[in-house]
């Protein structure tokens, strides 16, 4: 990991797993002084079952509607979809974490750039949505993905356009 002075992480590229690498923004950011933060993951990667299950009180859901109770999560993991609703997926996802999330706690939003009607989306547009529904970006960690595939020079275009990085936004209200 690549540090600046003020110890904020921007670039993860050690090659790790995403998993170990979440873990390792958890580790930096959750200062929740109580045992067993109340943690909302909302993701599709996360694979809690490798951790010590001591260390966080998890719901794990993909179905945000009606599940989630007010004000009673200490730590909130959003993944951004990669299709034409992010933006909408994003801005419902924004204004129910605003009321989920304790005073002081973290929310941290995986998200992709892609490419739509050919123009890149993503990071940038979701920053803004989570900014206009009152959080605050305190860092933006760019995660490098372990890719050492190999194309053959008769691979079709897209193949060769595969993420290779995902960013990991982390806000606070």
């Amino acid at each position: 990991m690549l540090g600046y002075p003020n110890n904020l992480y921007s670039v993860i590229d050690t090659r790790v797993d995403i998993n170990t690498a979440l873990m390792s923004i958890l580790d930096k950011y959750d200062s929740n002084t109580n045992q067993r933060p109340k943690l909302l993951d909302t993701t599709s990667f996360l694979n809690w079952s490798m951790y010590d299950d001591n260390m966080y009180n998890i719901d794990k859901t993909r179905n945000l509607s009606g599940y989630v109770k007010d004000k009673s999560y200490g730590i909130i993991i959003y993944e951004c979809s990669k299709n034409s609703k992010y933006l909408t997926d994003a801005k419902r996802a924004s204004l129910l974490f605003r009321t989920q999330l304790l005073s002081g706690g973290i929310l941290i939003v995986k998200s992709n750039d892609f490419r739509m009607r050919g123009r890149l989306k993503g990071t940038f547009e979701v920053k803004e949505v989570f900014e206009k529904a009152g959080f605050y970006l305190t860092d933006n960690i760019i995660y490098r993905h372990n890719n050492n595939r190999h194309f053959e020079n008769d691979a079709p275009a897209y193949q060769h356009s595969e993420i290779v990085h995902s960013n990991f936004l982390v806000f606070k209200v």
